[in-house]
């Protein structure tokens, strides 16, 4: 299964346990992880901004993302639409990719049911879609 998983599910898996730490470290065991560098740039600009994370910490992250998961750079669509358009990269990585999934915490995404091929999902679902 090919998973997406959007910025919010890796910011909350990285500062705390719970659904989402939990959902990461299962997606990462049994699935194939797909990010881009928007997704990253997303995580890093959290850790620095809303969390004070330092630049070594934050240079860890990123390495160790790029370690764990596929890293691509998803054209832009012009046949996606969204209700938030800053959410239009998660989309366009998620067609990319070929993604089974992707789970976000994003009510935008989340009332989008899905994509063709692609099941929008929030973090507490994950499990039920193995």
């Amino acid at each position: 299964m090919i998973v997406v998983l959007d910025s919010n599910v890796w910011i909350a898996a990285l500062v705390a346990s719970g659904t989402c730490h939990e959902v990461v470290q299962d997606a990462l065991r049994l699935c194939e992880v797909v990010i881009s560098p928007f997704v990253m740039r997303e995580v890093d600009r959290a850790l620095a901004e809303k969390l004070g994370a330092t630049p070594p910490t934050r240079v860890r992250v990123r390495r160790w993302l790029e370690a764990v998961c596929q890293v691509i750079e998803p054209p832009p669509r012009r046949d996606v639409a969204c209700r938030d358009p800053d959410d239009l990269p998660i989309l366009w990585l998620a067609l990319a990719a070929h993604a089974d999934r992707l789970v976000t915490g994003d009510r935008d995404l989340l009332d989008l049911k899905g994509l063709p091929g692609i099941r929008i999902i929030p973090p507490a679902h994950f499990w039920r879609e193995l």
